[in-house]
């Protein structure tokens, strides 16, 4: 509408970049509050891996898409269905449940390497939570 004045008004142009101006600080301050919340998303999932159950934790642990369909739509639902099978949350020892089909004993949960973090459950939900804010927010 303001380039589309057959005369030389510029109140149109006035009133657009007010309207930018606007929505770049609406995208800094909602840019900004998500983004602090994922700075605290670790120790926030960990609260809620304290207050979960014994049979919950277990069935994070052994989160696993057991749908039999076709090699082509793997890939896409791993992204959206991933597989945890991991024990414990910041370690094999920090809250891990031992049953399920994953963490089967603590001889298993103490043969896991502590420098692979992606056997215990922390990597595994976080990086599940990102795709998800990275899917929805892009």
């Amino acid at each position: 509408m303001a380039i589309a004045q057959k005369n030389h008004v510029t109140l149109g142009f006035i009133v657009l970049n007010y309207a930018l101006l606007l929505d770049a600080m609406g995208i800094i301050v909602i840019g900004t509050f998500v983004w602090w919340y994922t700075l605290e998303e670790r120790a926030d999932y960990y609260k809620l891996w304290l207050q979960s159950s014994g049979t919950t934790r277990i069935a994070l642990q052994d989160k696993v898409l057991a749908l039999p369909l076709s090699p082509l739509f793997s890939p896409f639902l791993q992204m959206w269905f991933p597989q945890f099978q991991c024990c414990g949350y910041f370690s094999g020892s920090d809250l891990a449940e031992i049953g399920g089909k994953f963490c089967v004993s603590q001889d298993f949960i103490d043969s896991l390497s502590i420098d692979d973090l992606k056997h215990f459950c922390v990597t595994p939900l976080t990086k599940f939570a990102d795709s998800t804010l990275n899917h929805i927010f892009t």
